[in-house]
């Protein structure tokens, strides 16, 4: 278990604000070190929030883990969880459970994180991490993989992943087959479209091809913007909040993306 004093200092951000989000991402490598440095016997590969995190260094937090396997039933995914929750035990922490069909969530309290200090332990608000199980098949099995190394806190490991190139257009995928769309993701897509990323239309069926940004454009109406305001605020690197204004305020622009 470590103190939120030692992480901080890599950030160059303000720290004060984030406290609590730099403590989830330390988590959040430290549970990628325990899945990939141990033998399931089936193949693992993430994806989603965090790996576009890690990749393309995309300035905002979050909390979730996406999970991709060719097996990925709940035998699978409930193998990983206990793993994960032991795992996190004997570091320390204090962890519950919760599993839900394909998503485990973890509430995770440490007497580290400065923030709380003034409080006694079990009024912490705990630290909630979301582990997203899915099959290839959800993406229609055209999931491609490479590895990669990460290094960062005392965590240096090195795990599989998918293919950069495929990130945008499986979190569109995805965004579309849920009818959901994250504040996180929503930031993503906008990351994603600024960079000129490409949808690529082999992984949607023929009716869906020629109408991917019109329906994603649809389903981020659902998102409301005061929410969308409060998300940003509390996740976004040091981002003045007039420039993630354009995100919110005017989503026309998911109707430009390339696909």
């Amino acid at each position: 278990m470590v103190n939120i004093e030692d992480l901080t200092d890599i950030y160059d951000i303000d720290t004060n604000i984030h406290n609590k989000n730099i403590y989830t991402e330390y988590l959040q490598y430290l549970i990628l070190k325990k899945i990939f440095n141990n033998d399931f016997g089936f193949e693992i590969y993430l994806a989603g929030d965090f790996y576009n995190r890690i990749k393309f260094k995309i300035p905002r937090f979050s909390n979730s883990i996406d999970l991709i396997s060719d097996i990925m039933l709940k035998k699978q995914r409930n193998q990983i969880s206990e793993y994960v929750l032991k795992s996190l035990k004997l570091e320390g922490y204090e962890v519950k459970l919760q599993q839900e069909n394909s998503q485990a969530i973890f509430k995770i309290k440490t007497e580290n994180l400065a923030l709380y200090e003034e409080q006694e332990l079990e009024k912490y608000p705990p630290i909630v991490i979301y582990i997203n199980y899915f099959n290839t098949d959800y993406f229609s099995g055209n999931v491609t993989i490479e590895s990669l190394n990460i290094n960062k806190f005392d965590v240096c490991t090195r795990i599989k992943t998918i293919n950069p190139e495929i990130a945008f257009t499986l979190l569109a995928k995805k965004n579309i087959k849920s009818k959901k769309i994250s504040s996180v993701e929503l930031f993503d897509l906008y990351y994603f479209k600024n960079l000129n990323y490409i949808i690529l239309k082999q992984f949607f069926n023929k009716a869906l091809k020629g109408k991917i940004p019109g329906k994603l454009y649809k389903i981020s109406l659902n998102n409301r913007k005061p929410k969308l305001n409060k998300d940003f605020t509390n996740f976004v690197i040091d981002k003045p909040k007039e420039k993630y204004d354009d995100i919110i305020n005017d989503r026309s622009w998911i109707k430009f993306i390339n696909y």
